[in-house]
């Protein structure tokens, strides 16, 4: 379901996403004063609005320009939130990932963030990703309606030209800031925008429609592509032979489960490592938040869970209560016994365990692998020790006697794992 504005010029048949909030991303300069006033034009929309205006404390100008959002604001009754930010660097990325920060800071879950992103910015970004070596999905542009971590990022202003918000404000008289920093050539973007995109268009006058009709075309492969992948965890890579293939299939289905990929340098040596390590090796990747492991012909997208393996732990099991552990918790219930101290330790595979008395013992290595346990869970899994025996191995493996004990008391002993899987 959307919410339909189609009161104003700029925003006719504009669909925005429901939202709890929406905030304009508010710089004072003519694109986000076009959106800031449209949008604000919109009573339904108006009631949610907050403006946010990020201060990079870069320019000379910036208070002033502070200042001048508070009155726009002012005038126009919308709130507004300023937020000052120091990048480590006056680069444009330096100031984009201080601005993400401000947005992930500021925006909860259900708002939604409008920005004045045009037509003109499209190419922009299509021939700076272009130049950088992008792939398939980098060429598709940015995206009308974009899924963040636990909010939403709206684009309505991609269909049109810079040239329709000049006018849009002129029309209604309203001021805004110039940033002159914009004709500084030394910033990739802006050469493109001043140097390069002039002399394409005095090449080809419509070369710049010809730019966002092949992005539109792009963006359907690149769709079709990611449908075709879908977002099953794990990936199976069993029909995919190449290092290139794997690492592009690799690619897409990471942005598929709403990730960041790694660099395609990183993941085409992974994907490499996938396909011509043993069978009994499990390459693994780690990258911010994600951690990809090979196992089984099938890659899977994991929580990275830091682990002291060296570790051991004396506690005292509550009857009746959760025990958290470096992973996981120890859930134990007993009917007689209210508490049960143990000693708790990890990947002590070459220990051995009796789990049936008419049976020998056997290496708790031996047992992950006749139960085909994930070697990320043997990482994890507590090894519960009485008096220095093993007894258990989280709730997988019980050891005989230790299994009549708590028969003995009405007594059971579970170990809740975490969620590895993304």
């Amino acid at each position: 379901m959307v919410l339909s504005a189609n009161n104003d010029s700029l925003l006719t048949d504009q669909h925005f996403p429901i939202a709890e909030r929406y905030w304009v991303a508010f710089s004072g300069g003519v694109d986000s004063t076009a959106l800031l006033y449209a949008v604000s034009q919109i009573p339904i929309l108006k009631e949610k609005l907050t403006a946010l205006h990020i201060n990079h404390n870069i320019q000379d100008d910036a208070k002033a320009w502070t200042e001048h959002c508070q009155s726009f604001c002012h005038q126009l009754e919308i709130n507004l939130v300023i937020e000052s930010v120091y990048p480590d660097s006056p680069s444009e990325d330096s100031c984009r990932q201080a601005r993400l920060a401000t947005y992930n800071k500021h925006l909860n879950a259900g708002d939604c963030l409008l920005m004045a992103h045009h037509a003109d910015d499209q190419i922009e970004t299509i021939l700076f990703r272009l130049f950088r070596g992008t792939g398939l999905h980098g060429l598709t542009g940015m995206a009308e309606t974009q899924a963040m971590d636990h909010y939403m990022i709206h684009r309505p202003f991609l269909h049109l030209k810079k040239s329709t918000l000049i006018d849009y404000v002129q029309a209604h008289g309203l001021n805004h800031i110039t940033d002159y920093s914009n004709n500084d050539d030394n910033y990739s973007r802006n050469h493109i925008r001043n140097c390069l995109i002039p002399a394409i268009i005095q090449y080809n006058k419509s070369a710049t429609e010809k730019l966002i009709k092949t992005a539109e075309n792009l963006s359907q492969s690149d769709d079709l592509l990611r449908s075709l992948l879908g977002k099953d965890n794990p990936l199976n890579i069993t029909r995919i032979n190449t290092p290139e293939l794997l690492a592009t299939a690799l690619y897409h289905w990471i942005i598929n489960i709403q990730h960041s990929p790694p660099s395609h340098n990183r993941l085409r040596q992974y994907a490499a490592d996938c396909l011509y390590a043993a069978y009994d090796k499990n390459p693994l990747l780690d990258h911010k938040d994600i951690r990809l492991f090979r196992w089984q012909k099938q890659i899977f997208a994991l929580n990275k869970l830091s682990l002291n393996t060296h570790s051991e732990t004396m506690i005292a099991l509550t009857n009746k209560a959760s025990t958290p552990l470096k992973v996981g918790q120890l859930v134990f219930k007993s009917e007689k016994i209210k508490s049960l101290r143990v000693a708790v330790k990890y990947q002590q595979g070459s220990e051995t365990i009796q789990t049936d008395i008419k049976r020998p013992h056997k290496t708790i290595k031996k047992l992950f692998q006749e139960n085909q346990i994930p070697p990320w869970v043997r990482q994890c899994i507590p090894y519960i020790y009485i008096e220095n025996k093993l007894v258990a191995v989280g709730s997988l493996f019980i050891s005989h006697s230790f299994q009549q004990y708590l028969d003995e008391n009405k007594a059971q002993i579970e170990w809740l794992s975490p969620n590895f899987l993304l």
